[in-house]
């Protein structure tokens, strides 16, 4: 399992650099209420105190087979059934599927 600080951390620092990647070279727009921060020394300002916090980064792990951790039989692949439905007379008409 992986500490959930550490990825913390990692996931802030590689989202900030690469921010700042994209703000350098020109393709982050920034437009109406956040125009002011397409200045290096704004952007920087701005983007400090993200920097200093901690994030919380939830994970998920999901494994290909996880049918076979519990209890439950494994999904299977059979095609569903259809329901029967009411025809404008009030009869119900079934549809039944054609053997392969």
């Amino acid at each position: 399992m992986v500490d959930n600080r550490v990825l913390s951390a990692r996931f802030r620092d590689k989202f900030v650099a690469e921010l700042t990647k994209l703000h350098r070279s020109g393709q982050l727009k920034l437009t109406a209420e956040w125009s002011d921060l397409q200045d290096p020394a704004a952007f920087a300002t701005w983007l400090k105190p993200l920097t200093d916090c901690d994030w919380v980064v939830f994970t998920l792990v999901v494994a290909a087979n996880c049918w076979q951790r519990s209890n439950r039989p494994p999904p299977s692949r059979k095609p569903r059934r259809r329901s029967p439905r009411a025809s404008p007379n009030g009869r119900v008409a079934v549809r039944v599927a054609k053997p392969r």
